[in-house]
């Protein structure tokens, strides 16, 4: 599997380019991809050592139905009851598609690959368990979505905790 191979998630194209060409510069290749069904179709086409995935994928997102719907014509071996994380999301078929959604398919799929959630807002210990629960290595709060991340200032905090994070399972994987 490649080291420094990433799939990074993220409905906002400035992210995606402030963060991934800080990471690209760290010597790390970066797919970049803007929604759900996109990331599901890079998984099967090639493996990731990590993820950055975005919880809140916007509202332009499909429903969960749509996104479970592909999930079965891209993947119709694995076996994945979506039933128990709509239960504990609280979502039901017809609602958006956000990155808590994404992450128990995404490790259903590439269970080796690991997942580090952004978020745009203040999380809480509840999102926190969620996320441990189905697999994601760490939660990392990006800048709020009115900071203008063109401004490199803006971003270098988190550019440098997300390295460090993907620099550590780096590390794990080399031994």
């Amino acid at each position: 599997m490649p080291t420094k191979n990433v799939l990074f998630l993220d409905d906002a194209v400035e992210v995606r380019e402030a963060v991934g060409d800080f990471l690209v510069e760290a010597g790390y290749q970066v797919k970049y991809v803007s929604d759900a069904e996109q990331a599901l179709q890079a998984l099967k086409a090639n493996p990731y050592f990590a993820m950055l995935l975005d919880i809140d994928l916007g509202p332009e997102s499909p429903s969960v139905g749509q996104l479970l719907a592909a999930f079965e014509n891209l993947f119709p071996e694995v076996d994945f009851d979506p039933e128990a994380v709509l239960s504990d999301l609280g979502l039901n078929r017809e609602s958006g598609v956000n990155g808590k959604m994404v992450l128990p398919m995404v490790k259903a799929v590439a269970p080796t690959t690991e997942v580090i959630m952004l978020t745009g807002t203040y999380h809480d210990i509840d999102q926190e368990q969620y996320m441990r629960k189905w697999g994601a290595r760490a939660t990392v709060q990006k800048l709020s979505e009115d900071v203008d991340f063109s401004k490199e200032d803006n971003v270098v905090g988190l550019d440098e905790e997300l390295l460090g994070h993907l620099d550590e399972i780096r590390q794990e994987q080399l031994k």
